[in-house]
C-alpha cells in the first residue's frame, strides 16, 4: 500500500501544473518571503555558537481541476537557504506539502495529503534538552483520510497516516535522532431518535530515540509506545433544559522505555444526568468508573518525551505508574436559588480507590455529604459575596476505618469603580480532617487584595498581594507550607509595567498532586511524603509599549531561587525581550533570549538568543 501511495503522490506533483493550465478560473497564490539574522550561544560544559542569515520562501497555492466539487487541491512549496530557527518565526525548508479532495461533497469524499520537507533547523531546547546546534531534519508525511456521509446512517471518518522524522545534529556528541509512527483513526456519528451518538477506534503506534545521561555522560537510548483506544459515547437532551450523557470505552498501553517494559490498560465509563439546569433548582448525578487510572496518566507522561534532543527521566519518576489503580465514583449535586441573594447547595459523594494488589500505594472507599450556603449582597459603597458549607463522611483510607468532617469559606468584597479608587478583598479556607486509627488533618488559608486607582491623566496604580498558609498532619509527621506574594503595575494606554515578588516556605514537596488532585482525600496516601525542607523565592517585571502606531516593544525579566533540603535545587533568571514593527506589507521583528540555570546535576548552562526577522508577504494570483 505505501508504494501505491508513493505512486500517487508523484502522479499528483505531474498533474498540478496541468491543471492550472487547464483552470478556468485564476487559481489563488500568496507567497511569503523572510530573512533576517540569528545568533544562539550556550555555555557550559559544552559550548555551542551558531550565527547565520536565514532566507525562505512560501508559497500557497489553491484551486481546482474542472469543478471545486470534482477535485480541489493545495500546494504549499518551500524553498530555504542555509540554516532556518523555527523557534524564533524562520520556518521554512525545502519541500512541498500537497492536499487533494476527490468529490467533496458526495457522501464519500476522499482527501489525500502528503508532505515531504528537509530542513537545517537551530534546537534551541529547554534545559533538559541539549541545546544551540543545527538539525538536518528530513520530515515526511502520508496519510489517506476518507469519509462516508451517508444519507439516514451514520457518518464516518477513516484516517490513516503514516510520519517520519530523520535527524542528524550538526554537533558530534549528539546521536542521530530517528522517529517513526503510524496511526488509523476511525470516527463516527449518528443522530437517530434525539440521541447524538458518536464513537472511536484510535491506533497509535510510535518508535523514537532518547538520550539518557549515565555517569555524566549523554548515550542514545529509545521508546516504543504502541496506544489502542475504543470509546462510545450517546448524549440526548429533553424538557429543554435536562440531558442524559453516557460514555464508555477502554484503552491499552504497551511501551518500552530504554529497558523498562510498561504494559497497562484500562476500562472506562460514565452516566451524566443534568435535569432543570435553567430553574431556580438545578441537579446533577454522576457515575465513574476508571479501572486503571496508571494507564491514562502514563499515556500523558510519555507523550512529553518526543522530539529531538528530549532527555530521558530515571526509572524512579515513572514508579507510581507501575501499580494499577481503579477509581469509582458516584456523586449528586444540587442548587436551590432563594430570595434576597441566598442559595443553598447539597453533594452526596462515594469514592472508591483501590490498588491491584495489597501492595499497591492506596486502598479507600468512602462516602462523603455536604451541604452549603451562599450570599450576594449588594450595599450602597460595597458588593459582597460569601459561601460557607460543612462535610460528613465515614469510610476507610489505606485500611484505616474513620470519619471524615471538614469545611469549605470563602468571602469576597469589591467596591469602586474603574475611574475612581478601586479595591478587591478575598479571603477562603479549607479545613478537613480524617479520624481513625491514624488521624490525618488538612488545613489551609489564603488572602488576596487588589487596589487600584487613576492617579493623573490616563496613569493608572495598581497594588496587589496575597498571604498563604498551609499544615498537613498525619501520625508520623506534620508538612507545613506559607507564603506571599506582591504585585505592582503602572498602566497607561501605550505603556504597561508590572512588578511582582513571590516567598514561599515549606517543608513537603509532593510531586504528583496535580494528576491525582481529581480523588478526593484518598489522593494524599498515594505517593509517600517526606519531610523535605523547601524554600521557593522568585521576583518578575514586566513592560510592554506601544510608543507609535506600528510599533509594539515588550520586555519580561524574572528570577528564581528554590532550595531543598539546604541545598540548592534550581536557580533560574531568564530575559526575554522583542520588538515588532509593521511598514505597509513588511514586518520587522526583533527578539533576544538569555537564560541561565543551575538545577539538580544538570551542569550550569547559559543561553543566549537573538535575532533580526523581516518578512514580506504578497499576493501573485
Amino acid at each position: 500500500m505505501m508504494r501505491t501511495l508513493k505512486t500517487c503522490a508523484s502522479l499528483i506533483v505531474v498533474a498540478v501544473p496541468l491543471a492550472l493550465r487547464g483552470q478556468e478560473r485564476p487559481v489563488t497564490a500568496t507567497g511569503t518571503i523572510s530573512t533576517g539574522y540569528y545568533s544562539s550561544d550556550t555555555r557550559g560544559e559544552a559550548n555551542q555558537s551558531l550565527q547565520f542569515v536565514p532566507f525562505g520562501a512560501r508559497f500557497d497555492i489553491n484551486g481546482y481541476y474542472l469543478s471545486p466539487d470534482f477535485i480541489s487541491y493545495s500546494a504549499q512549496p518551500e524553498l530555504g537557504y542555509g540554516p532556518q530557527a523555527s523557534e524564533a518565526g524562520f520556518d521554512g525548508g525545502n519541500g512541498i506539502r500537497l492536499q487533494v479532495t476527490l468529490l467533496r461533497k458526495r457522501i464519500f469524499p476522499l482527501t489525500f495529503h502528503y508532505s515531504n520537507l528537509q530542513v537545517e533547523d537551530v534546537y534551541f531546547g529547554s534545559l533538559t534538552q541539549v541545546s544551540s546546534y543545527t538539525l538536518s531534519d528530513r520530515n515526511k508525511d502520508l496519510g489517506l483520510t476518507w469519509e462516508l456521509r451517508p444519507h439516514g446512517l451514520p457518518a464516518t471518518v477513516v484516517d490513516w497516516g503514516t510520519n517520519s522524522v530523520d535527524s542528524v545534529p550538526g554537533i558530534p556528541n549528539v546521536p542521530d535522532y530517528l522517529s517513526h509512527g503510524d496511526h488509523i483513526n476511525v470516527d463516527s456519528k449518528y443522530a437517530r431518535g434525539g440521541w447524538d451518538l458518536e464513537g472511536f477506534f484510535h491506533h497509535q503506534q510510535e518508535t523514537s530515540d532518547l538520550l539518557t545521561p549515565v555517569s555524566g555522560v549523554v548515550t542514545a537510548g529509545s521508546l516504543l509506545q504502541t496506544v489502542n483506544q475504543f470509546q462510545g459515547s450517546g448524549r440526548r437532551g429533553f424538557w429543554g433544559d435536562s440531558e442524559l450523557f453516557v460514555d464508555g470505552g477502554s484503552q491499552s498501553t504497551s511501551s518500552l522505555l530504554l529497558t523498562l517494559p510498561i504494559d497497562l490498560s484500562t476500562r472506562y465509563g460514565g452516566v451524566n444526568l443534568r435535569l432543570m439546569q435553567r430553574r431556580r433548582w438545578r441537579t446533577s448525578l454522576r457515575a465513574a468508573y476508571s479501572s486503571n487510572l496508571a494507564s491514562q496518566l502514563l499515556a500523558q507522561a510519555i507523550g512529553s518525551l518526543s522530539g529531538p534532543g528530549t532527555v530521558a527521566p530515571g526509572g524512579n519518576i515513572l514508579a507510581p505508574f507501575s501499580h494499577g489503580i481503579s477509581n469509582l465514583i458516584i456523586d449528586a449535586n444540587t442548587f436551590v436559588t432563594l430570595g434576597h441573594g441566598f442559595g443553598l447547595n447539597g453533594s452526596v459523594e462515594r469514592n472508591a480507590v483501590l490498588s491491584s494488589s495489597q501492595n499497591g500505594p492506596l486502598n479507600a472507599d468512602y462516602l462523603t455529604s455536604s451541604a452549603g450556603v451562599t450570599w450576594t449582597g449588594k450595599l450602597p459603597w460595597l458588593n459582597l459575596v460569601a459561601e460557607y458549607s460543612r462535610e460528613f463522611g465515614e469510610g476507610s483510607i489505606t485500611g484505616q476505618s474513620g470519619t471524615i468532617q471538614g469545611q469549605t469559606y470563602r468571602v469576597s468584597a469589591q467596591s469602586g469603580s474603574p475611574d475612581r479608587l478601586r479595591f478587591e478583598v478575598v479571603v477562603q479556607g479549607t479545613d478537613q480532617s480524617i479520624q481513625n486509627a491514624q488521624p490525618i488533618s488538612d488545613h489551609s488559608l489564603s488572602a488576596e487584595a487588589n487596589v487600584s486607582r487613576r492617579v493623573y491623566g490616563d496613569f493608572s496604580l495598581r497594588l496587589g498581594g496575597g498571604w498563604q498558609s498551609g499544615s498537613f498532619v498525619n501520625a508520623a509527621n506534620e508538612f507545613k507550607t506559607g507564603g506571599f506574594t506582591a504585585r505592582l503595575g503602572i498602566e497607561h494606554p501605550r505603556f504597561q509595567i508590572t512588578a511582582s515578588l513571590d516567598d514561599t516556605l515549606s517543608n513537603s514537596l509532593p510531586l504528583y498532586s496535580q494528576l491525582l488532585g481529581g480523588l478526593g482525600p484518598g489522593a494524599i496516601a498515594i505517593v509517600p511524603l517526606e519531610i523535605i525542607p523547601s524554600d521557593y523565592r522568585a521576583m518578575s517585571f514586566t513592560v510592554h509599549s506601544n510608543p507609535l502606531r506600528k510599533l509594539e516593544v515588550s520586555a519580561f525579566w524574572t528570577r528564581s531561587r528554590q532550595h531543598l533540603a539546604g541545598v540548592l535545587n534550581n536557580d533560574f533568571e531568564l530575559l526575554n525581550a522583542y520588538l515588532t514593527y509593521h511598514f505597509r506589507r513588511i514586518q520587522v521583528e526583533v527578539g533576544f533570549i538569555r537564560s541561565n540555570q543551575i538545577f539538580l546535576d544538570y551542569p550550569t548552562t547559559l543561553r543566549e538568543r537573538f535575532y533580526v526577522r523581516i518578512v514580506r508577504t504578497a499576493r501573485i494570483l
